[in-house]
């Protein structure tokens, strides 16, 4: 729901505020990487049918995440096309450290020291998580947010693919045909902008 969310809003959202104008193929590749979303909670969505009851299925922590994902991803739109991707990456990440620090100087001290023991994983993770975050900013200074946000879900189909790999998840007929509808939606996007 949270992706899901996020996902739907940002291409609506986008029209007015940018004046992104999506073409009729990136709106349907859109609708398709939403439809593989929903398909991949498929089994979820089915037992709360057959219970009659919609609990379970929605939640309010999910919906407000969905609403946070598309603000700041609107947000990190506007701050990239008035500034370099890294100048604004690096302003966004001294206004958390300013905003957190006396937080996690005066709450957290122990659970950070524990956090920073030298590690390979820890390290490659965070070079990661900014390289990711490097390349989101630039795409959406070079291609219109409506179609940056929906080609972030390709993660899905990434993430499937490495559980069944790596964790021994069953790929099983809902996540693949999900993953499809994504990879389809993303192609569609591609074709269309």
């Amino acid at each position: 729901m949270a992706r899901g969310t996020g996902l739907t809003l940002v291409p609506i959202l986008a029209v007015p505020i940018f004046g992104d104008h999506p073409t009729v193929a990136a709106w349907f590749g859109i609708a398709l990487v939403v439809a593989g979303i929903v398909w991949l909670h498929r089994p979820l969505i089915s037992d709360a049918l057959a219970r009659g009851s919609a609990r379970g299925l929605f939640s309010l922590s999910a919906l407000l995440t969905g609403v946070t994902i598309a603000v700041y991803s609107l947000n990190d739109t506007a701050g990239v096309r008035r500034a370099n991707p890294i100048v604004y990456l690096y302003l966004v990440y001294a206004i958390n450290l300013l905003f957190l620090a006396p937080y996690i100087l005066t709450r957290r001290m122990p659970a950070i020291r524990r956090a920073f023991r030298p590690s390979v994983p820890l390290v490659v993770g965070g070079a990661g998580s900014f390289g990711t975050y490097l390349i989101v900013l630039a795409a959406t200074r070079l291609a219109p947010v409506s179609y940056v946000v929906p080609m972030r879900e390709t993660s899905i189909v990434v993430g499937a693919i490495l559980g069944a790999r790596l964790l021994n998840e069953s790929l099983g007929w809902t996540r693949l045909s999900a993953c499809i509808l994504v990879t389809a939606g993303v192609i569609a996007i591609a074709i269309g902008g």
